[in-house]
């Protein structure tokens, strides 16, 4: 049901980045999310092992 004054596209994609930065939250440790929020990617603080886990889950 569409909400008066919210463009359904740009709610969707607010959910969608809210959903992705609370399972970083609960994936990186404190420094790790420091290094992301200071510009370093996800491929320089995550170890290769997580990265192949998360790629498996997002292909399942």
């Amino acid at each position: 049901m569409p909400v008066p004054g919210y463009d359904l596209d740009d709610l969707d994609e607010s959910l969608r980045e809210r959903l992705a930065q609370r399972a970083l939250q609960d994936m990186l440790d404190d420094d790790e999310l420091a290094r992301l929020e200071a510009g370093e990617g996800l491929t320089d603080v995550l170890e290769p092992e997580e990265i192949s886990r998360l790629l498996e889950t997002e292909a399942s």
